[in-house]
């Protein structure tokens, strides 16, 4: 399994019907398509939109990191990388 590749961004989705409206992530280096969308009715919506957006970033850095580092002091870097491609 693969993830679409980043930069995501995220924004105000004022585009969609009102009860849908919230927060998207979308992918401009593709064709602007949407990810996800994150209804308004959760509270902490915006941060999660950023944290959503910053996945691939943080993906990338992870596994450069677990490249770099001893294997048995990863901090958690190898566990995050599983999970993130839906091994763990």
């Amino acid at each position: 399994m693969s993830h679409t590749p980043g930069p995501w961004k995220w924004h105000r989705d004022e585009t969609a019907l009102q009860e849908f409206r919230g927060y998207s992530i979308t992918v401009p280096a593709h064709d602007g398509s949407r990810v996800v969308l994150i209804p308004p009715e959760c509270l902490e919506d915006e941060a999660d939109a950023q944290l959503i957006a910053a996945a691939p970033d943080l993906l990338a850095v992870c596994e450069e990191l677990a490249r770099a580092i001893d294997e048995t002091a990863d901090f958690g870097a190898r566990a995050a990388i599983a999970k993130a491609r839906g091994a763990a």
